[in-house]
Parts: C-alpha cells; sequence; structure tokens
C-alpha cells in the first residue's frame, strides 16, 4: 500500500525503480545517476525519482574521494528535501534522511539531534520505521538496552516482519543470547521475499560458528544454503556462495579439521578469486 502511494499516478513505475536499485546494487553509481536524472527530468513532481536521485548520489559520495564528495552533498540534501516536500508519507525518502543525519559526520552536515527531531515526525508516517530508526539512534549513542527494546516493539507492532525479527535477533547475538536469536530466526517466513528465511538459514549457521558450537549443524545450514542459492530471486543483499564457503571452513576449523577447511577456502575462492577473508585464511592456513 505504501509503494502505491509513494509512486502516485503516472509517475515512476516499479520496473523504472528497479532498474535504479538493480544499477546501485551492482555499485554502478555512474549508471544509476545517469537513471535517475532522467527519471527526474521527465516526471519533476514524483517523490520517488527524487528519492531515487538521492540514492544514486549518495551512493557515489561514498564511492568518489571525501573532497570530490562534498561536490555532489548539496544536490543529494535537496534532492531529499524535494521527495519529502512532494509526499511527506514516503518513507524510504524520509528513513534516507535520517540515516544522513545519523551517520555523516559533522563537517557534511551529521547532526544526532536533529535526526532524533526527524524521527519523531517519522513515527507519526510509520509507527515501524519511526521505531527501526530510533533504535538505530540508540545504537549510534551506545544505548544498547534502549536499542533492545525499541527492536522488541517493532516485533511487538509487526510479530511476522521479516526484518524486525532479524534485527532483533541480531541484537541478540550481539550479547550471546544464542537461544532467542534461533527462536527468532525460526520464525522468519518468505512471504514478503523468498530470501529472508535463506538469510536465516544463514545467520543460524554463523551464530554457531562464532560460539563454537555445533559445529556439524553449521556445516549442514550452510551447505543447505548454497544449494538454494541459486533458485532464490530475492531483492536482499543475500550472502554469497563464496561467504558460504568461509564460513563452512571456519566450522571446520572449529572442529580441528584443518584439510577440510583448506578445502572450502579453495572453493571460497573458486567463487570468488577476490574473496579477502579466505585469501587470509587461507594464508594462515598453509603459512
Amino acid at each position: 500500500m505504501l509503494l502505491m502511494v509513494s509512486l502516485g499516478v503516472g509517475s515512476v513505475t516499479v520496473a523504472q525503480r528497479s532498474a535504479v536499485r538493480d544499477a546501485l546494487k551492482a555499485n554502478d553509481w555512474d549508471a544509476a545517476l545517469d537513471l535517475a536524472e532522467d527519471l527526474v527530468d521527465e516526471h519533476p513532481h514524483s517523490s520517488v525519482a527524487h528519492f531515487l536521485l538521492a540514492s544514486a548520489l549518495r551512493v557515489k559520495m561514498q564511492e568518489v574521494s571525501q573532497v570530490r564528495a562534498m561536490f555532489s552533498l548539496g544536490d543529494y540534501k535537496e534532492a531529499l528535501a524535494k521527495s519529502i516536500e512532494l509526499d511527506p508519507k514516503n518513507v524510504d525518502a524520509r528513513t534516507e534522511e535520517i540515516g544522513f543525519y545519523l551517520f555523516a559526520p559533522g563537517i557534511a552536515g551529521g547532526d544526532k539531534d536533529h535526526a532524533a527531531e526527524r524521527i519523531k515526525q517519522l513515527k507519526t508516517v510509520s509507527l515501524f520505521h519511526g521505531l527501526q530508526m530510533e533504535a538505530q539512534w540508540a545504537a549510534v549513542n551506545e544505548q544498547p538496552e534502549l536499542q533492545g527494546q525499541l527492536l522488541q516493539r517493532m516485533v511487538e507492532l509487526e510479530p511476522d516482519n521479516p526484518e524486525a525479527l532479524m534485527q532483533l535477533a541480531g541484537w541478540h547475538m550481539q550479547r550471546e543470547g544464542h537461544a532467542a536469536a534461533e527462536d527468532l530466526l525460526l520464525r522468519i517466513q518468505g512471504d514478503v521475499d523468498p530470501g529472508w528465511p535463506l538469510l536465516a538459514q544463514y545467520q543460524r549457521a554463523k551464530w554457531r560458528i562464532l560460539a563454537q558450537q555445533e559445529s556439524a549443524l553449521a556445516i549442514e545450514l550452510l551447505q543447505g544454503y548454497r544449494e538454494k542459492l541459486p533458485q532464490v530471486d530475492s531483492e536482499l543483499g543475500l550472502p554469497p556462495a563464496a561467504a558460504a564457503w568461509w564460513r563452512e571452513a571456519l566450522a571446520h576449523e572449529n572442529q580441528g579439521n584443518t584439510q577440510r577447511a583448506i578445502e572450502s577456502l579453495k572453493h571460497s575462492l573458486a567463487a570468488d578469486a577476490d574473496f579477502a577473508p579466505a585469501a587470509e585464511d587461507l594464508a594462515r592456513l598453509t603459512d
């Protein structure tokens, strides 16, 4: 429903929006910027078009030097402000703006207090997303207990929301609350995106490897993950096969099986020769 409101009648299509996002996922900000600028020219009154332009500019600023990034900062802020002005209910634009105030350096305009004010406004538009950004605010301000309370409220508000379940599970994992994290991860379904339960499966293996517990189950989960990965059409940035092989290598190492770990690391690098964690661990284990 929110998507339909944001798109507006006769405005940016889902396909056009996906084209920009696909370019950004491929880290091709130059192509994304061209597409977004064309959309703003074609639909100057579209909140989504201006938001997509801001998204492309943000990725550009992250990839270029700090000096070059400053030249795009004004355009980025202007695009976000215009997007919110055109559609005050555009949650994507509002969360993007809050993220900027939370994480940008002060010299670029970052301001945690300003972010808090914007979060209050977002809550009047979407309580769920307002709580989500407030949880990020709490994390940035090193208030982990408040962060956990806010994430719990998100789950209570939308018990089946995979993003809320995943974030709360991650919070528990950071505090070695493995049983609570496991329960939350097992609740995640693929109604919104089929990638969610697959990501939950990966996370279930990950915490076991980090905790050095149940290595055999971790390996089994990762093997299942790799088998399912090519079959899942997901909008999520799922960990690639190289990452799954690398995690599996760590599980073998936890079992004391160095040779199997080395074999898995070689598989990881065969899947992606530039996957640095696998290369580093392979050098370590074969030194």
